[in-house]
């Protein structure tokens, strides 16, 4: 079962790409003042609070997420300006600059200067903010460490405090609900944020997602809805929405009522 993903049928070189970053941001302020957070998850819930760097798992990268460290932050330097953010990047179509035939899809401020990077560590530089890519690893996340087996090391490295996934089509990937249940299953606390390129994939992915795990493994944060932090471009998808244009959040059921 294949849905039209992220990459399928791309021809823009040029994306808008700062809807990831005010998406995290908008998520970060609603994880911290949810109602049902701060009655069931309040543990979850003041993670995001105060000037704690947060540790942020994105799935199902690609060119997107940018090719080189650098690169990522300039993506995501919109979001660094606001909190310090730990990124572990991870997908089995995540591009790196030593690829063969690298294309530009995908790329974000390419015409942006070192200096202008310098400016901006300058404008943050003492506060708690700033973007840190710790992990960048071309692999479906649940496979992270098959690799290696008896190699755990890894997967007590990181504490992550949040997982997103950009326009996944959980519908038309049955791999996604592997890498949910390996992220649910080793990290109970970090929330899962989903979103799609239009408020019927993203309906389509809840209903995958509630498929896939019962009332005693999970509990959603908020259902599908329309996301006010998506791009103004209509980029992709099955119905050529926008990126990011609705979302759903949900956390493993272990963490809830603690």
């Amino acid at each position: 079962m294949r849905a039209r993903g992220k990459n399928d049928n791309d021809t823009n070189t040029s994306l808008d790409l700062t809807s990831r970053s005010k998406t995290i941001l908008r998520a970060f302020d609603r994880l911290q003042n949810e109602p049902v957070l701060s009655a069931k998850f309040a543990k979850i819930g003041n993670a995001f609070k105060g000037e704690k760097t947060i540790n942020a798992l994105l799935l199902g990268c690609d060119r997107r997420e940018g090719i080189n460290d650098g690169e990522t932050k300039r993506i995501f330097k919109d979001l660094g300006k606001e909190r310090g953010v730990n990124l572990s990047l991870f997908g089995p179509n995540l591009v790196f600059d030593d690829d063969e035939n690298l294309t530009s899809r995908g790329r974000s401020n390419e015409s942006e200067s070192e200096d202008d990077d310098e400016n901006d560590e300058e404008k943050t530089k003492g506060a708690a903010s700033g973007i840190n890519v710790v992990e960048r690893e071309r692999c479906l996340f649940h496979e992270r460490n098959l690799k290696d087996e008896g190699n755990t090391r890894e997967k007590d490295e990181i504490e992550y405090d949040v997982a997103f996934a950009f326009n996944a089509g959980v519908w038309g990937y049955d791999s996604w609900l592997q890498s949910f249940k390996y992220v649910l299953k080793r990290y109970p606390n970090a929330p899962i944020i989903v979103s799609a390129y239009s408020m019927k994939e993203c309906e389509l992915d809840e209903d995958c997602v509630r498929e896939g795990f019962g009332e005693d493994e999970i509990k959603f944060v908020w259902e599908a809805e329309e996301n006010e932090e998506c791009s103004g471009e209509r980029t992709g998808g099955e119905e050529s929405g926008r990126e990011n244009s609705a979302w759903m959040c949900f956390v493993s059921s272990r963490s809830y009522g603690e």
